[in-house]
């Protein structure tokens, strides 16, 4: 790989990286705004309160966005590379599958989203804790890095 070729799939990449970064800031936001908004006294973690109804379908929908987030941006990187040949090089491995870990990064983040609301409609800041994990498991799993994006087109 050429000089030249090296420092603009370096540049695709550390573009991913601060994307990624950026993303991961906004779970803890949403926990500090709750955590401003409702105070200390409502952070006793209880099960029985993700048993209400509302409270519930945003635990079912964030399940849902979880494994959105893993199965849909393979299986568009995979169609997508039916109609072009095998990518020559690194670059071209990172900006087949960069909007594919887009796709990813939004279905992470519509999690802690959901849990922020969860959280406003049953008045505790503790609420979101379960959906910022779950956040923070999938963005783990999805550091932009060369493996990753080359594992995302098998």
């Amino acid at each position: 790989m050429s000089q030249m070729q090296e420092q603009k799939s370096n540049q695709v990449l550390r573009v991913a990286r601060v994307l990624w970064f950026a993303m991961l800031i906004a779970p803890f936001l949403f926990f500090i705004i709750l955590f401003t908004q409702f105070g200390v006294a409502n952070l006793i973690f209880s099960f029985t309160d993700y048993l209400q109804p509302q409270i519930l379908l945003f635990c079912v929908i964030a399940l849902v966005n979880a494994g959105l987030s893993i199965v849909l941006p393979k299986l568009i990187v995979r169609t997508a590379a039916k109609n072009f040949p095998q990518p020559k090089n690194e670059n071209e491995v990172v900006q087949r599958a960069f909007p594919a870990f887009i796709i990813r990064l939004a279905f992470a983040e519509a999690i802690s989203v959901l849990g922020f609301v969860a959280a406003n409609l049953g008045q505790k800041a503790i609420l979101i804790t379960p959906f910022i994990l779950l956040t923070l498991v999938i963005f783990v799993l999805s550091f932009p890095k060369y493996s990753f994006f080359r594992d995302l087109q098998r």
